[in-house]
């Protein structure tokens, strides 16, 4: 029996050495209840928003707001975020507000404090209105149709450019049948160290954000994934092993 074990157990490792492992990854859900403001952070227009960021389970959902986006002299200043009630929607209670500010562009980065990258799983969305007869708050002039509204997300953003839309990756949010809320699976965003969020719509509520976040070593060191380590510990079991049976066979004789 003993050889048997010492044949397998380094064959197994083999295979458990080559074989991808997720083992450490870790579901991170966004529900902007659990969570706090990041209070060290001052508009140094001092106008009255906020809160500005927020941290949640190790990521930062930060405000972005884009002044006069597709023109030249287009800039950010500090963005801020809009918490309000989720009304017939998830039972957390609170959800992001989005909302469409003219000529300017407005919502969410979202990065992990300790540097790792995630992927997007999935995003809840409600709609609260395709548009607003606020001259102020009107929706960006899109090329989607006002009743066609699109959740967008991209990696990188760069508000001077004249090709706005073709800087994100739509998804569309249909509101049919009607539900206040609905999941929105989202494809694409994978292993990456941030991602804008932003939408077509008037206004848009988001809530329950699902990230897959991957894991960093500790130390700045890389980690040792789950099956790598089952390997070397056969490797050592099978060396063990290969030691009691020498052993064995030396005191027989």
């Amino acid at each position: 029996m003993n050889h048997i074990i010492r044949l397998a157990c380094p064959l197994l490792a083999l295979i458990l050495f080559f074989v991808p492992d997720y083992a450490m990854a870790e579901i991170v859900v966004i529900t902007f209840d659990q969570g706090f403001e990041d209070l060290t952070i001052i508009n140094p227009g001092g106008e009255a928003h906020g809160p500005f960021d927020w941290l949640e389970s190790g990521v930062r959902i930060a405000g972005f707001w884009a002044v006069n986006i597709g023109s030249p002299a287009s800039f950010p200043q500090q963005g801020h975020l809009h918490p309000q009630p989720s009304f017939g929607g998830p039972q957390d209670g609170i959800a992001e507000g989005m909302h469409s500010w003219t000529n300017d562009l407005l919502g969410l980065y979202i990065s992990v404090e300790n540097g790792a990258t995630f992927s997007v799983l999935s995003i809840d969305y409600a709609i609260k209105f395709l548009d607003s007869t606020n001259q102020d708050d009107q929706r960006y002039a899109w090329s989607y149709a006002v009743d066609d509204p699109q959740l967008l997300l991209s990696t990188s953003f760069d508000p001077t450019l004249a090709n706005i839309e073709g800087q994100w990756t739509a998804f569309s949010t249909p509101t049919a049948p009607f539900d206040p809320w609905f999941t929105l699976p989202i494809a694409g965003f994978d292993d990456v160290g941030g991602v804008f969020i932003t939408q077509t719509a008037g206004g848009m509520k988001v809530d329950t954000i699902v990230l897959d976040v991957a894991p960093v070593g500790g130390g700045g060191g890389v980690p040792v994934p789950l099956s790598h380590a089952f390997a070397i510990a056969l490797v050592l079991l099978s060396a063990v092993t290969g030691v009691a049976v020498l052993r064995g066979q030396g005191t027989k004789a």
